[in-house]
């Protein structure tokens, strides 16, 4: 398999670039269990968090599931699974933090969404363009 990766690499690459590349790692894909226990920890490191605050996080399991689910993304792994809590959990902590003591998050409080594999995102120079045109039209 390595060589074969590296025929590759000097089919595709110049000299200069492969002359860069000091190893070849393979990693075999992410399966769903992974992804829960990646998740399982992210959540249990916001849960030791919040904890010392004096306030709790419920996370029942229809929930937890959907964030593993949004999560996941066959070609990119778990990449957009820490973005996923952030929009999901730190956020509505965030804006509810001095109102409830404890956090609950249910299956009714979690609508489905496409997942960020499936979404097209527009930058963050997009965003701000949008901002910035839409704030000077404010009257």
């Amino acid at each position: 398999m390595q060589s074969d990766i590296r025929r590759e690499l000097e089919r595709r690459f110049s000299p200069e670039f492969r002359n860069r590349i000091d190893d070849v790692t393979l990693f075999a894909p992410l399966t769903t269990d992974d992804v829960r226990r990646i998740a399982k920890s992210y959540l249990l490191q916001l849960e030791q968090t919040v904890a010392k605050a004096g306030k709790t996080i419920q996370i029942d399991e229809a929930a937890f599931e959907l964030i593993a689910t949004e999560g996941y993304c066959k070609a990119f792994g778990a990449r957009f699974l820490k973005r996923v809590i952030d929009e999901r959990i730190k956020l509505p902590i965030t804006m509810n933090w001095n109102r409830v003591p404890t956090f609950t998050f249910g299956s009714r409080s979690s609508r489905s969404r496409s997942t960020p594999c499936q979404r097209n995102r527009p930058s963050a120079r997009t965003l701000w363009r949008i901002w910035k045109w839409r704030s000077s039209r404010t009257p």
